[in-house]
């Protein structure tokens, strides 16, 4: 009987996002804006040329990032787009480390409508610094997330990203070449027509 009920309680809240899955929300031209901000943790540095390779202790404490985000529709499931942001968190010291990225985004919406799944990839290059060091490099991202749209045009989405900040250094300071790994937890307002 549990069964039978967990069940059936589970369809009864899926019911809704499986309804809007079936109504192609979107055309091709129809666009997106977004505006994100949320707490990021850190993960992890990996030093690929240090016999520690991976360091989970990165020194730094919970930060923030904030964005805005543009995106059009190619079809009624894939929008391309952009992205500018700026992270920032606070390490043990009382230096700043700050993070700009700017990237592309590719995002895939399978699940459309009042409810939606929204997936992305982006790729794009960012300015770091830290106390007097500052460095310009590549950026990539990886972002599921969940919308809810509670008119037709303005929705939240609540997303968890995963962000690589890689720092490429020639022969002559090759041990500090690092890969930067942190995860931000958006929260966003979203304007679609």
């Amino acid at each position: 009987m549990k069964k039978k009920l967990t069940f059936l309680l589970l369809i009864a809240l899926l019911s809704p996002l499986l309804a809007s899955a079936a109504a192609n929300q979107y055309q091709m031209g129809d666009q997106m804006f977004t505006f994100r901000a949320g707490p990021v943790v850190p993960l992890f540095f990996y030093f690929p040329y240090d016999q520690d390779g991976v360091v989970t202790d990165t020194h730094l404490k919970t930060g923030g990032y904030g964005a805005i985000r543009y995106q059009g529709f190619l079809s009624n499931t894939l929008a391309l787009g952009g992205e500018i942001g700026y992270y920032f968190a606070y390490p043990r010291s009382s230096d700043l480390y700050t993070t700009v990225p700017i990237q592309m985004l590719l995002s895939y919406l399978p699940v459309q409508g009042r409810f939606e799944l929204p997936i992305s990839l982006g790729v794009g290059f960012t300015y770091s610094s830290f106390a007097q060091s500052s460095y310009l490099g590549l950026f990539a991202s990886l972002e599921i997330g969940f919308s809810w749209y509670f008119n037709e045009n303005w929705g939240i989405t609540l997303s968890g990203s995963y962000f690589l900040i890689p720092e490429l250094y020639g022969k002559a300071r090759r041990e500090e070449t690092s890969l930067a790994s942190v995860m931000p937890i958006v929260l966003s307002v979203n304007y679609r027509h």
